[in-house]
């Protein structure tokens, strides 16, 4: 609640422009906050509580197309077909690719400066984003899709003919394939080798399902030379 004496439209617009600036990923413009205090106006005419006048300035944010979408914070010339990525468009197709989620403050805070499609700004910030843990969502909303391992863990196995398929293996061929396919982004080596390349990483269950024996024992996976 604003402080007693206080201006508490002012007070909300101040809420209206924190808000957007975290949800649509970008400053609003003036004319987006504008929207956001007359939701705030028509339900304080309505005689709602400040606090129930904030929520739905709230839902309004989070039905609008702002928020939904990666948007520009301007309008694009009359008649333009193609139009460059804003910063703040590029951090977040940035993020959503590589995270799955929102930009951090680091990214923000590059795209708010306008330095983000500088070359070797961008390019610094991708191994960033890479190095990150993070960057799982990569492979978790694109490479299993694209290899055929997404639906791995639902497949229904003859327990008769693959008695070692139980649910510790089938999570080990998902990480086997994730992060073999991490290394070869993060390398930046060649598509080829997914089908040519001279390791892999595996665990005990795994080394035994190739026909390795014991060279690699134990859950933890592991990168392991191929001849």
């Amino acid at each position: 609640r604003p402080a007693r004496g206080a201006d508490e439209r002012a007070v909300a617009r101040g809420v209206a422009r924190t808000l957007a600036r975290q949800a649509y990923r970008r400053p609003p413009a003036e004319e987006e906050v504008e929207v956001l205090v007359g939701v705030f106006d028509l339900a304080r005419a309505h005689q709602r509580a400040y606090p129930a006048a904030l929520a739905l300035m709230l839902k309004a944010i989070l039905v609008s197309p702002q928020f939904l979408f990666i948007t520009p914070a301007t309008e694009a010339p009359a008649g333009s077909r193609i139009v460059p990525l804003d910063d703040h468009q590029l951090a977040s197709r940035l993020s959503y690719l590589l995270w799955a989620t929102m930009p951090d403050a680091e990214l923000s805070a590059l795209a708010d400066q306008g330095t983000l499609h500088q070359p070797a700004v961008l390019r610094a910030q991708v191994l960033r984003l890479l190095a990150d843990e993070r960057s799982r969502a990569l492979f978790d909303g694109f490479g299993a899709q694209w290899l055929g391992v997404a639906e791995l863990e639902g497949k229904v196995f003859d327990a008769a003919k693959f008695p070692m398929m139980n649910a510790d293996l089938r999570a080990a061929m998902y990480e086997e394939a994730r992060l073999f396919f991490g290394s070869l982004v993060r390398e930046n080596r060649s598509v080829v080798a997914f089908v040519d390349s001279d390791y892999t990483f595996l665990n005990g269950p795994l080394a035994q399902l190739y026909g390795l024996g014991t060279s690699v024992t134990g859950p933890a996976m592991r990168r392991v030379k191929l001849t």
